[in-house]
């Protein structure tokens, strides 16, 4: 690793916009098992008219997992590295950095994507509704998150990262 993107990683952030959109785009080349996975749970999403990025660079200073443009939404898959305390505090500072700046962050657990699909699917709709709903203005709640999961859904996915 060079020291440019050395000094990105541990938070520097000072890399020009062209190298980060390559870098993410190494990202996106190589993803890991559980970004794979949640990237297949998500395409039911298509069906609300919703576009999904991987690894979509923000801020000009961040990457993220996943992004969905139209409401803001960033979703991180969290491996086992995010539990040590440093990189819990650069998690936070990050997720502050980009709530200040009017992002949702959506955190969820390497494990719970392979544990609980369903759960986790699941807990992404209701977030995806309320920012619908906080988007369009309505204090409303429909009674029942929109039908976008196929009749047989049963958190199986295809493809790698199984």
């Amino acid at each position: 690793m060079d020291e440019q993107n050395k000094r990105f990683e541990e938070g520097d952030g000072n890399l020009s916009s062209e190298r980060l959109r390559r870098w993410a785009k190494g990202l996106r080349d190589a993803p890991t098992p559980a970004e794979v996975r949640l990237y297949n749970l998500l395409t039911p999403l298509k069906k609300l008219k919703l576009r999904i990025y991987r690894q979509r660079p923000l801020m000009k200073k961040y990457i993220v997992d996943f992004y969905i443009p139209e409401l803001k939404l960033v979703i991180e898959v969290d491996g086992p590295s995010h539990a040590r305390l440093e990189q819990r505090r650069k998690d936070r500072q990050r997720d502050k950095e980009l709530h200040e700046k009017g992002y949702f962050v959506l955190r969820v657990k390497n494990d719970e994507v392979y544990r609980n699909p369903q759960r986790v699917l699941r807990k992404i709709l209701l977030v995806v509704r309320s920012l619908i709903l906080r988007k369009l203005g309505t204090a409303r709640s429909p009674d029942r998150l929109p039908d976008v999961l196929p009749p047989t859904f049963n958190g199986q996915v295809r493809g790698k990262g199984r």
